[in-house]
């Protein structure tokens, strides 16, 4: 019984230890992007705030799989980030260009979106969230958890779009996501939030950039 016992218990270090390993890839671009921590939790399937993967997660489906089994989805160097909660889309990496990409899983040779910086995914993403029904409250909850930078410009833009016409919400939240590709950490400027196009802190971010760069002093810098 103690052999029989022993042989479970080493086989069960294993398999742990393969579930550690399951797609590192994706932890590694995780912590060297400096994403908010909220994905290494997904990542790891441990507790996140109540709601949050309906929208985003980790899916299961890559547990104890490789990149190699998704080569798909994953060819020409992409990692997978995070799905949009049902596994319907994944948004991944391209460790090559250096931007983000979202594909179907039914369709994994199919580019759906592409985005120039993680702000600007989390722009597109969190809009489709404001669409099923979460009140400011709740979205800013999400938007913080997911380490969002212009959660007020976002609430503000909701409130202006509520009197447009289908068109122009289209065209203004379309311009919004446009202009996040811009947003993102800096290494020009203390590690605060910046245009990524003139490297400047907008007046109304400057004392933002300064509390962000104080939480981090001490971080390694790094581009979103």
């Amino acid at each position: 019984m103690q052999v029989s016992a022993g042989r479970e218990f080493h086989g069960l270090l294993r398999t742990r230890h393969r579930e550690r390993q399951a797609m590192i890839e994706s932890l590694n671009v995780i912590r060297s992007l400096g994403l908010a921590p909220v994905f290494e939790d997904l990542y790891f399937g441990r507790d996140v705030p109540d709601g949050l993967e309906t929208y985003m997660r980790y899916p299961a489906e890559f547990r104890n799989t490789s990149l190699d089994d998704w080569q798909s989805l994953t060819s020409g160097g992409l990692v997978p980030i995070v799905d949009d909660g049902n596994l319907q889309e994944v948004c991944l990496f391209d460790t090559q260009r250096r931007r983000f990409v979202t594909k179907p899983i039914e369709e994994p040779a199919e580019i759906v979106q592409e985005f120039g910086s993680w702000q600007q995914y989390l722009a597109q993403r969190l809009l489709e969230i404001a669409d099923s029904g979460l009140d400011d409250t709740e979205l800013e909850d999400v938007a913080s958890t997911v380490g969002f930078e212009r959660t007020a410009e976002l609430i503000a833009l909701l409130d202006e779009m509520e009197s447009m016409t289908d068109a122009e919400a289209e065209e203004r939240a379309a311009r919004f996501i446009r202009e996040s590709a811009a947003w993102r950490r800096c290494r020009h400027l203390h590690r605060g939030v910046c245009d990524a196009r003139t490297h400047r802190v907008p007046p109304d971010k400057a004392s933002l950039a300064r509390t962000i760069a104080s939480q981090r002093r001490g971080a390694t810098p790094a581009f979103f």
